[in-house]
Formats: structure tokens, sequence, C-alpha cells
């Protein structure tokens, strides 16, 4: 498969840049990136309420239509966790220390394709 890999790897090499990442950064803020990382992780984008894969009408399921990641993808994802700052999940919409947002990654949620707010709530 040109220009992808399993998802398996994927989150491999997710969890890997995390994990760098985060030791690059103080001791304060390491446990910030293992919470960002976990909450990308988690959710399914398929059995989420706003899930929109029956509407395009594949034979395949929508599990498997993610079961690989688009390498380009998951570089966006990967160069987004090691530029991310070490401070930034503790800056970011705060009111009187509490944040009011998850913290994750974006281009990850996107690459694959989970939804942590549907399992936070």
């Amino acid at each position: 498969m040109d220009g992808k890999i399993s998802r398996g790897e994927g989150k491999s090499l997710f969890v890997n840049a995390v994990i760098l990442k985060s030791s690059t950064c103080s001791q304060e803020y390491q446990s910030d990136f293992s919470f960002a990382a976990s909450f990308t992780l988690k959710g399914d984008g398929c059995s989420a309420p706003d899930s929109d894969h029956k509407a395009y009408k594949e034979v395949r399921s929508c599990e498997s239509s993610y079961a690989y990641i688009d390498k380009s993808t998951l570089n966006g994802c990967i160069n987004q966790v090691l530029l991310t700052p070490c401070n930034s999940f503790r800056e970011e919409n705060q009111f009187f220390g509490m944040s009011f947002t998850l913290p994750t990654f974006p281009a990850c949620v996107s690459a694959f394709n989970t939804d942590p707010l549907y399992n936070y709530l």
C-alpha cells in the first residue's frame, strides 16, 4: 500500500513521538503530554453520533476504512506533537486554574479517526 501504514504502527509512532517530546520538557509538563496522548487516542469516530461514514454508502465498514493511515497525515500528526510547546496545555483556556478544553493533538485525532469528546461526556 503506497503511502499508508497500519493503524497499529501509526499508534506506535505517535506514542514514541509523545514520549520523545515529553522527555524534552521539564518534569512539571511531562504528564500533560501523556494525558493529551491518551485523550487523543480515546473514542471511536466510527461510533460517534456525528459520524458521517454511512452517508458515503461504502461497502466496507468504517473500522476497515481506517485500518490504514495515510503517511502524510501521520507525519502532520507527529510534527504537531513535536512542535507543541511544553506549556501549551497549561496556558490555553484557563479559568481559575481549570481548562475547559480536552488536551488533544487535533491533527492526530483526525489521522486516527478518534472522537475523544464522545467518550469523555
